[in-house]
């Protein structure tokens, strides 16, 4: 399964580099293209997990923050997000750098939305009634509520058991 998912992002990535962008999933209405997961590889193919985890994260913050300010007015200072974000990259280990994931804009991202680190989730927990739970069960309701579709050359949107992007 993942040598045939290696080709095939190497295809997809050879014909996106050919013939513009290609559009990995749509959020809300939005598209989001391959250029717009964080991940980098020096070759041409990026393990599946590692692909389909950026992806989820992708997904995960564009829906989350858009919700936190439609529902709260909550908004991130980008500031912060990027010195968190560095700092993050900075405490990396040597064997942790060659990830495909290792790079600035992956790392901002989880500063924005990964609950073990993340700015939103304190800014949740007050706005829903300041327990983690409650941050947590509205982020989940938000991500089963959107509408998420996935080009099946990635993979498959299912809200069970978790809201994620699974493998087919």
């Amino acid at each position: 399964m993942i040598k045939r998912v290696l080709v095939a992002s190497a295809l997809v990535l050879t014909a996106s580099a050919c013939s513009g962008d290609v559009k990995v999933a749509t959020v809300d209405g939005v598209a989001l293209s391959l250029s717009d997961i964080p991940v980098h590889s020096a070759g041409f193919s990026v393990p599946e997990e590692a692909f389909l985890n950026a992806l989820n994260w992708e997904i995960r913050e564009r829906v989350l923050l858009a919700a936190a300010d439609a529902e709260f007015g909550i908004r991130l200072d980008e500031a912060e997000v990027a010195i968190s974000a560095q700092q993050i990259l900075d405490g990396l280990s040597a064997a942790s750098r060659s990830d495909p994931r290792a790079n600035l804009a992956y790392f901002e991202t989880q500063a924005r939305v990964a609950q073990s680190v993340g700015l939103l989730w304190p800014l949740l927990a007050e706005a829903v009634g300041g327990e983690q739970g409650s941050a947590t069960d509205w982020a989940n309701d938000r991500l089963r509520a959107a509408n998420v579709e996935v080009n099946e050359r990635f993979g498959v949107w299912r809200l069970t058991p978790e809201p994620l992007v699974y493998p087919e």
